[in-house]
């Protein structure tokens, strides 16, 4: 048997390069929400409720491995579906009107 096809590895990868361009030490200290760390710019609300669920015990330090950050990211990714690729990538930023320019951020970095 082959490799699994991870239809979320794209989507990850494109999110990385918008957030952080691809820097596992990125730090944004405009989130209001106490900054958003890591490849991904994962914010201390989102750890807090992926800790909840998950039963993990993840600290702010731990966003700054890339392993982490990325089964956060596909954790959500993976609860709202693959057949739902525009929702994963909106709710990744948040909610609202903003979400669909970030949404064409992203896509502008997915291969055709």
């Amino acid at each position: 048997m082959g490799e699994s096809i991870n239809p979320f590895e794209p989507i990850w990868n494109a999110v990385c390069m918008v957030e952080s361009r691809m820097d596992s030490t990125a730090y944004n200290s405009k989130d209001p929400h106490g900054g958003s760390h890591g490849i991904a710019q994962i914010g201390g609300d989102r750890l807090r409720e992926y800790n909840k669920e998950t039963g993990k015990h993840y600290t702010i330090k731990d966003l700054y491995k890339v392993s982490v950050s990325k089964e956060i990211f596909m954790y959500y990714a993976v609860k709202i579906g693959h057949h739902k690729m525009n929702l994963v990538i909106r709710k990744w930023n948040g909610s609202g009107p903003k979400t669909y320019r970030y949404l064409t951020l992203v896509k502008a970095h997915l291969p055709c």
